[in-house]
């Protein structure tokens, strides 16, 4: 069982040498649970880029700002994770989807749990949050279909873009959720006609009712 390290990134030059000098002459893997806290973003990417890809086999980011610079340096590091619990709400959607496709591609994604969700699994799980940016909505919906096989857009409001956006994912989608509250009665008419268009309109989900 991996020993759990619970710690700040470290915020200048000299901790980050020693701190990723320390880890990396332990001789067994060990879980972290990383919180950026206090730390610049240049601080934290350094202590990852300075970590040994083996060194790590759970990690937990908490309170960090995925930045494209946080999301890079975090790829190296996936294909030894056991386990990756973030908060995705912290990501912008280009990051978004870098992560998910990076995961998408490891050797083994059943090997990687993310967020409690096989590797494999959450690389096409989706999940739109209350709020989001609309362009962000839409960068994860111009995605090719089969890359979304399951999207929860319950929390987000579905505009007239992002119901057509959909229509190209529903053939190849395993389950779609979303609240008939957050849509207008023309494009919930328009969704309908598409899900019974589906061989297997059973798998839609509707926060409301059975489509």
């Amino acid at each position: 069982m991996p020993q759990l390290i619970r710690m700040k990134a470290p915020s200048n030059r000299t901790e980050i040498a020693e701190v990723a000098f320390a880890f990396n002459t332990f001789t067994t893997p060990r879980e972290l649970n990383l919180s950026k806290c206090g730390s610049d973003e240049a601080s934290f990417v350094a202590f990852l880029r300075g970590l040994r890809v083996s060194q790590i086999t759970r990690l937990n980011i908490e309170n960090v700002r995925m930045t494209d610079s946080t999301t890079q340096a975090l790829l190296p590091h996936l294909g030894v994770l056991d386990q990756l619990d973030l908060d995705e709400r912290k990501l912008a959607a280009r990051n978004r989807i870098i992560l998910h496709e990076a995961v998408e591609r490891l050797t083994n994604p059943k090997g990687l749990k993310v967020n409690d969700m096989s590797g494999d699994r959450w690389s096409k799980y989706w999940k739109v949050f209350k709020d989001q940016p609309d362009d962000d909505v839409m960068q994860i919906l111009q995605l090719l279909p089969g890359k979304i096989k399951i999207l929860n857009i319950k929390e987000g409001w579905m505009t007239d873009s992002t119901t057509q956006a959909i229509l190209s994912h529903l053939d190849v989608m395993d389950k779609l959720t979303l609240s008939e509250e957050n849509i207008s009665a023309q494009n919930c008419i328009t969704l309908h006609e598409a899900v019974k268009r589906l061989t297997n309109p059973q798998r839609i989900k509707s926060e409301s009712h059975q489509w």
